[in-house]
């Protein structure tokens, strides 16, 4: 268990010591993907549930 945390440490480490705008744009860019898909799912969901009721 120790072993793991500090091999997450090591890796917090790298990538805060690499490129920061690039890794900044990069979670950017999978937040808004992530968001994109769960509106997506959800207004899916909601199409089919309508639908299934018969609205």
């Amino acid at each position: 268990m120790l072993q793991d945390s500090e091999d997450l440490e090591e890796i917090k480490t790298l990538i805060s010591s690499s490129d920061i705008p690039k890794k900044k744009s990069d979670v950017t860019t999978s937040l808004k993907t992530y968001a994109d898909v769960t509106l997506l799912s959800l207004s899916l969901r909601m199409h089919m549930l309508l639908h299934i009721s018969g609205i």
